[in-house]
């Protein structure tokens, strides 16, 4: 299947806007749109992830790196690399292209000060797994609430 998407009309997601998944006929690749992204905690993929911020600013954390990022900068998250995400001006937009159904694992600060990786499965995002036979999906706000516990460490 081949079609032209406009992007005006992607808009209105809970968190994000998917720009174009598989059900638009990619069958590697997908693409969202994020603005004003809250912080986003260390967690990893089992695939690549490319970060396009558009306007404002990002500081990205990928392994031991902190890297500021503008409009028109891109970074290359590589597969297996834990990474999070801290917007540093209000207004900050950015895309984000990865790979279909790569999985992401959340590093899950507990309270007592140990850290566990929880795979999560939410059905509207494009780079997770599906979820497996007998197991609950992850709810949206399940997923902010793990991922926000490492959010300091960015």
């Amino acid at each position: 299947m081949t079609s032209v998407i406009v992007e005006a009309d992607r808009s209105g997601g809970p968190l994000f806007d998917v720009l174009f998944d598989q059900d638009d006929g990619a069958t590697r690749i997908w693409m969202i749109r994020i603005v004003n992204p809250p912080p986003v905690g260390l967690h990893h993929h089992g695939g690549d992830e490319i970060w396009r911020v558009r306007r404002g600013r990002i500081r990205i954390t990928v392994g031991d790196e902190r890297l500021e990022c503008g409009a028109g900068e891109l970074v290359v998250v590589p597969p297996h690399v834990s990474h999070g995400i801290l917007p540093l001006e209000e207004g900050t937009e950015a895309e984000v292209i990865g790979e279909l159904q790569m999985g992401e694992w959340v590093h899950v600060l507990d309270p007592d000060g140990t850290t566990t990786e929880v795979e999560v499965h939410v059905p509207v995002v494009p780079w997770h797994r599906p979820v497996p036979e007998g197991a609950a999906p992850t709810g949206l706000d399940e997923l902010i609430a793990m991922v926000s516990t490492t959010a300091h460490l960015l």
